[in-house]
């Protein structure tokens, strides 16, 4: 019999008729109280495994089990020991995992060098929420370095490039060390969180001149993506969705991503592997503003 009761019986033999029963739920809600209060709690070993975990959603048009995931990304992570995985239990999604390693330094790395591709699908990893709960946790952005190419040089600048990457998404990092050696280049490296259940974002037209000039997006990874609808996840032959469609430069109605390039011009914007992926790019978009920040405007 614990302490707490035997205090509780004690004080029950002393308690006169009157006030008694209203004294004892008294008494009886402090000691639930004061007992709920005594949970060891240990802040030091939930904030270093948050350090060392990340949780992922796997996107793929089939299901994959823990055994399998560890088997395929132990050859993919070679130089990364000692980590484990989970499939998580209770939630509508099947394809969240959890995984957590040996050190912080090998969760960074993983987690930056996403997305992760395997044959007919990709991951996606975000930091172990804050909350310490995985059901937190959001997963719904692609991280991809894309280059941004295209823009006539005399607006040519990190504002503008900011403005049309936060068309697209989320910008986590632009690489604009060097005016002189972008404008050599004629491109930009940023890195950009696409959402995940959006159709995606590859270029516009802007206005240069009193003309309307297309800004490029050059992606260096390009994982499992619809052609139709351009929404991650599945192939164009098995979508279900309606075609995307946009508004050209002449304001007539087009599929989004239409076949409307040659191929020397999907050569020239895009590396050999995204060249034979990109089976159909946009004509246009729609919705340009007038405004755009000049170079000495």
């Amino acid at each position: 019999m614990g302490i707490g009761m035997l205090i509780l019986l004690g004080l029950m033999a002393g308690m006169d008729n009157s006030n008694g029963v209203d004294d004892l739920v008294n008494l009886t809600n402090r000691l639930v109280v004061e007992q709920e209060d005594d949970w060891e709690v240990n802040e030091e070993a939930a904030a270093d495994f948050g350090k060392r975990s990340l949780m992922g959603r796997i996107v793929a048009k089939r299901g994959i089990t823990g055994n399998l995931f560890q088997t395929m990304f132990s050859r993919i992570w070679r130089n990364v020991l000692n980590w484990k995985v989970k499939v998580l239990e209770g939630s509508t999604d099947a394809n969240l995992i959890g995984l957590s390693f040996h050190s912080q330094q090998d969760a960074r790395w993983v987690l930056d060098k996403q997305p992760w591709l395997f044959n007919g699908g990709f991951l996606i990893l975000e930091e172990w929420p804050g909350t310490g709960n995985w059901q937190d946790a959001k997963l719904d952005q692609v991280f991809s370095w894309v280059k941004i190419r295209g823009f006539p040089l005399n607006i040519f600048t990190l504002n503008n490039v900011k403005r049309i990457s936060a068309m697209a998404g989320e910008v986590s990092d632009i690489k604009w060390n060097s005016t002189q050696q972008i404008f050599l280049n004629n491109f930009v490296r940023v890195r950009i969180g696409f959402p995940l259940y959006r159709s995606i974002f590859v270029g516009r037209f802007v206005p240069s001149n009193g003309n309307k000039v297309w800004v490029q997006f050059k992606f260096e990874k390009l994982p499992l993506l619809c052609f139709k609808c351009g929404i991650w996840g599945h192939e164009q032959l098995d979508c279900e969705n309606e075609e995307a469609t946009e508004l050209d430069v002449d304001g007539t109605v087009v599929p989004k991503y239409d076949g409307a390039w040659d191929e020397s011009f999907i050569r020239a914007h895009f590396n050999e592997v995204d060249a034979e992926l990109i089976l159909r790019l946009p004509s246009g978009h729609a919705g340009v503003e007038d405004k755009w920040v000049s170079i000495g405007a």
